[in-house]
């Protein structure tokens, strides 16, 4: 059936268009795609403390079907980016025509019927707020997981049978996935859209149209009647205070009970206390008010996007035509608000919902792990090598005008082995040291200087090491450190030039 619809769309749509409509699905795509992510990773980590309420886990629950319809619709999405015609032709073969489209209906059907349990929940929760207490919170939960994503499967199974691949139109070498046009499976098709619509759409929209009422009208019952007895309590309050302060200038304020007349006894005025009460039920109603009012726009969004294919459903029945799909702007709608739908529901949880706010700390989390700790490690590696890159050139340099070849060769030397242990890891984890001894005079200037933006500091050393021809009883002198690579400025008698490398 609405296999016939993509037939009888002849031209495609100008190029800026099609780019503009690319550039679009692509950021519903990955809004979609990186927001439902966030949310399942709020469930599964430990790195938030986001309640797992039921109503919590059945919003994940349904993030998990969005994630399905989102990662079945790249494949439409790249096919539509590298086809100009409208609509795109279909080029995976029959076996993911009927694979994709069961996915992107089975998805659907999990939605709409967690949405519904969603619904269902919170009337039990606020209306018979006992009854759900009585039932076991774990089981109850994976008996309706189980229930919605089963019934789910099991009414997606007819997409399997019904898809086929059409030939255009106008292009008979390429094809359309679509429901077979079949005569024989033409009174199938016509029942399971009926099926579709009622159980799917119509239905789960009435009933929870039903229970969104009766939830608004307890909640407007409550808070009118929570503000009658906190007006009740403050003018009691009154009349007791009243009261008590008339009958304590009296004989009789020596009867009253004695936690009325001790002052040594801790005691809450009523005013206080009538505070916290109105506080804490004035915060309750807010947070009960924002969790319903999400979940309306939730549905809300849900119904009103896929409101399109139901009218062009009842339109063709109706009128036994496809015109409304020959129409561009009508085709193209359909698609952008139904992707919609999937993608900006965690955006919904993040604004209405202080635990799934808590997604931020996740973002944080996995950011610094996956980029910002690399990128540190990769600077600080090549700022490291940059580093001994300049001061070799310092070296080169002071060697040159100083006429110190030896030295120069015994420096490089140290350098050549602090690059090879660079490889390995930081050389400050390393604690790899050299030291360059040499026949300069004691007193003298060190080997090599440092411009501005490079310190060194002056210590002083007695470490000792034994790789190649050291001398007995060598002690260090005063000397500049610059990231583990050492200069010494040495007694004259130590005629000889020696490099030994330590491992601290």
């Amino acid at each position: 059936m609405n296999t016939t619809i993509l037939i009888s769309i002849k031209n495609g749509p100008s190029e800026w268009l099609r780019l503009f409509l690319i550039i679009l699905f692509i950021i519903i795509l990955l809004t979609g795609l990186f927001g439902n992510c966030l949310v399942l990773l709020s469930v599964i980590t430990n790195h938030t403390k986001i309640r797992r309420s039921s109503t919590n886990l059945l919003l994940v629950n349904m993030s998990c079907a969005d994630l399905i319809i989102l990662i079945f619709n790249i494949f439409d999405i790249a096919q539509f980016s590298f086809d100009p015609y409208w609509p795109t032709a279909w080029y995976l073969g029959l076996s993911f025509c009927k694979i994709v489209r069961f996915s992107q209906v089975f998805g659907c059907y999990v939605s709409v019927q967690t949405l519904l349990t969603i619904s269902i929940e919170r009337y039990i929760s606020i209306i018979h707020p006992i009854k759900i207490s009585q039932i076991n919170h774990r089981k109850r939960l994976c008996l309706i997981f189980i229930l919605i994503w089963s019934l789910g499967f099991l009414m997606a199974l007819p997409n399997l049978y019904l898809l086929e691949l059409h030939p255009f139109y106008n292009r008979p070498q390429y094809y359309v996935c679509g429901l077979s046009d079949r005569w024989i499976d033409s009174h199938l098709i016509t029942f399971y859209k009926y099926a579709e619509s009622v159980l799917f759409f119509f239905l789960p929209a009435f009933i929870q149209t039903i229970l969104y009422l009766i939830i608004c009208r307890k909640i407007f019952l409550v808070d009118r009647a929570v503000k009658y007895q906190g007006h009740a309590q403050t003018v009691q309050q009154v009349i007791i205070s009243n009261s008590l302060q008339q009958y304590s200038d009296t004989k009789l304020s020596s009867s009253l009970p004695s936690p009325l007349m001790n002052n040594n006894t801790v005691s809450v005025s009523p005013q206080c206390e009538s505070r916290v009460k109105k506080a804490t039920n004035k915060n309750g109603n807010k947070a009960r008010r924002k969790a319903i009012i999400m979940i309306l726009i939730v549905a809300m969004l849900y119904f009103i996007a896929f409101s399109p294919i139901q009218i062009n459903f009842i339109y063709t029945q109706i009128n036994h035509s496809h015109h409304l799909y020959e129409h561009r702007l009508f085709f193209v709608v359909t698609i952008l608000l139904a992707l919609s739908s999937t993608a900006f529901n965690p955006i919904i949880f993040y604004i209405f919902s202080k635990y799934f706010r808590l997604l931020q700390e996740i973002w944080y989390h996995y950011i610094d792990i996956l980029v910002i700790r690399p990128m540190v490690t990769i600077f600080t590696q090549f700022t490291k090598m940059k580093s001994v890159q300049l001061l070799r050139e310092q070296l080169d340099d002071m060697a040159i005008r100083s006429n110190l070849f030896n030295v120069k060769c015994f420096i490089l030397r140290v350098l050549d082995v602090q690059i090879q242990f660079l490889y390995i890891g930081s050389w400050r984890s390393i604690g790899i040291e050299a030291y360059v001894y040499s026949s300069f005079q004691q007193g003298t200037v060190p080997f090599y200087r440092y411009n501005h933006s490079i310190t060194a500091q002056p210590f002083y050393t007695t470490s000792m090491c034994e790789i190649g021809t050291v001398y007995p009883g060598l002690i260090g002198r005063y000397g500049y450190r610059y990231d583990g690579i050492v200069g010494y400025v040495v007694p004259a008698e130590w005629s000889s030039a020696n490099i030994a490398v330590c491992e601290q």
